[in-house]
């Protein structure tokens, strides 16, 4: 398949989870955050098992990229219910996201186990869905913020909220940290198992060891961020991303390459919660703010794979990491302006 053909096929995913987050936000703001995640999770769970048993891979490319779709409807409907609770305090929401980290980490260990034991990683998707059916019934049983139903809004206005609300700048550079973030947990690890002669479990570990730093960064430092201004801590936080990568590409010995991918990790870990917490306490609408800044994320993990793929493919996985360290620059130079107009006082 190589490098340029699994972004493709990764892209073709997040396409389907744009549409799936183009479409959530308006139905959470209609149904409600219980229905919206319960169905959305079913949905995901029983496609990730039909996926995970599935032979042909054609039939495997369409389940993975219908899965990508419905698991995006329940994850804005998770990032509506987070930020109506949590959105005026960034450092809790941070905490909140760190259990993403937490799944992503003892999902990789899983599935690093098992490749290593010669079994198959089928084994862990179908042992994922069934219990995301388990979570879709606790969902349906349960109390969750912003679980009302609300004003019915057409398909597109999570999008047009955007330019209505003045969030641009949080979008862009949501989509920028959503490439960086794509880029470090695909690419980073990719260039240090082929362009260093790492095997499967040593590249395995540099991904595990920046997750749990990741994991470490939202939960103990995101209090810390969540005290500062949500603008210029998802800034630095973008930036320490970059060094990583520079480190990474330019590392004498797989540990310091390692420790430049955990760096990378722990920075880029702080930007979702942050600039999400910010773009939601800027709309009088957050439900609809948090679907078109989760639209714009999943934008960036659109084009991520497919240019960063493209440029491992055609010049080599090296020039990707430069690429990845270049991108997260991108939100201090969409965020800092900001900064500079608050302190003059003008608008």
């Amino acid at each position: 398949m190589g490098y340029a053909g699994f972004g493709l096929i990764f892209s073709g995913g997040v396409l389907a989870g744009i549409v799936g987050n183009v479409f959530g936000g308006p139905l959470t703001e209609r149904v409600g955050t219980r229905i919206t995640l319960s169905r959305g999770a079913l949905a995901w769970s029983c496609l990730n098992l039909a996926a995970a048993l599935a032979a042909p891979r054609a039939l495997f490319a369409l389940l993975f990229v219908l899965a990508f779709g419905a698991g995006a409807v329940a994850d804005v409907a998770m990032n509506i219910a987070a930020t109506a609770a949590l959105g005026a305090q960034p450092g809790r929401l941070a905490r909140f996201h760190a259990l993403f980290n937490a799944g992503a980490l003892a999902g990789a260990l899983v599935v690093g186990l098992l490749l290593a034991h010669g079994l198959s990683w089928r084994w862990a998707w179908g042992a994922t869905a069934v219990f995301g059916i388990g979570v879709s019934a606790l969902v349906w049983r349960s109390e969750l913020p912003a679980a009302g139903a609300g004003e019915r809004h057409p398909p597109w206005a999570g999008v047009a909220f955007l330019w209505r609300d003045r969030l641009l700048p949080i979008a862009i550079a949501l989509l920028a940290a959503a490439v960086v973030e794509g880029g470090v947990e695909t690419w980073g690890v990719l260039f240090l198992r082929a362009q260093l002669a790492l095997g499967v479990i040593a590249g395995a570990g540099a991904y595990l060891a920046g997750q749990t730093l990741a994991t470490g960064s939202r939960a103990f430092l995101g209090p810390v961020a969540g005290r500062m201004r949500a603008a210029p801590a998802a800034a630095a936080g973008a930036g320490l991303a970059a060094i990583g990568m520079v480190v990474e590409a330019d590392a004498p010995g797989p540990a310091v390459a390692a420790a430049g991918l955990a760096a990378a990790l722990i920075g880029i870990a702080l930007c979702w919660p942050l600039l999400m917490a910010a773009g939601s306490r800027a709309s009088p609408r957050p439900a609809l703010a948090v679907g078109g800044l989760t639209t714009a994320a999943y934008g960036g993990f659109l084009l991520g794979p497919a240019v960063v793929g493209g440029v491992a493919g055609s010049v080599g996985l090296r020039a990707s990491v430069w690429l990845v360290a270049a991108v997260a620059l991108i939100p201090a130079a969409m965020l800092l302006p900001r900064r500079r107009r608050s302190r003059t006082g003008s608008p």
